[in-house]
């Protein structure tokens, strides 16, 4: 097992070091070289547009969903904790159903990594950003033990899930459960049941 394993472990590096010397004699060539440029700079000008959309209208979103809670009479947590992921992910999400869609094994790989990266990415950011701000302003009270022990606990399900070698089919139904499975626990946690 071990030998097979360091095996792997060779080939990897190999594949790697192929793939770094091609890009290396990729970039040697001048044309490359500008077409290498030309993408950097197109792909900095897209993230910094997109950074600015989001700061000009994040602000107006939470107020929508806010508003939206207390229209509807559902606390505004669980409006936010609905919509804003299937809002702040639909990039991701279309194009994971994009390369799923293929039915080949590079694209359910692909897809299936762009999940687990997006979702570990925004968990552990927001998450970070909650204790930045708990840290530098002063008069913040933490106020979401609740919902950081709910994803926790659904990363923990993921992580297993995803150092699984062969998912099956109800594997997607579990998955697909572990959403709506944490909006209820969050609400047991919050609202807990008083009985007389």
């Amino acid at each position: 097992m071990a030998a097979s394993a360091d095996g792997d472990e060779e080939e990897g590096d190999k594949d790697e070091e192929d793939e770094e010397d091609e890009i290396a004699e990729w970039i040697a060539d001048d044309h490359q070289k500008d077409v290498y440029s030309q993408i950097m700079k197109t792909s900095f000008l897209m993230m910094g547009t997109g950074t600015i959309i989001v700061l000009f209208f994040s602000d107006a979103m939470v107020n929508i969903l806010n508003e939206l809670g207390v229209r509807t009479g559902i606390p505004p947590f669980f409006v936010a904790f609905i919509l804003a992921p299937i809002a702040s992910n639909a990039s991701e999400l279309i194009a994971s159903i994009s390369y799923a869609s293929r039915k080949e094994e590079v694209g359910t790989e692909v897809a299936f990594g762009q999940l687990l990266g997006a979702a570990c990415m925004n968990n552990t950011f927001v998450l970070g950003i909650f204790l930045a701000l708990l840290c530098f302003r002063d008069g913040l009270v933490w106020t979401f033990t609740a919902e950081t022990i709910i994803i926790i606990i659904i990363e923990i399900i993921m992580a297993i899930y995803a150092l699984r070698r062969v998912h099956k089919y109800y594997d997607a139904f579990i998955v697909m459960s572990l959403f709506p499975l944490s909006i209820v626990l969050v609400w047991v946690l919050e609202y807990p049941v008083k009985l007389n």
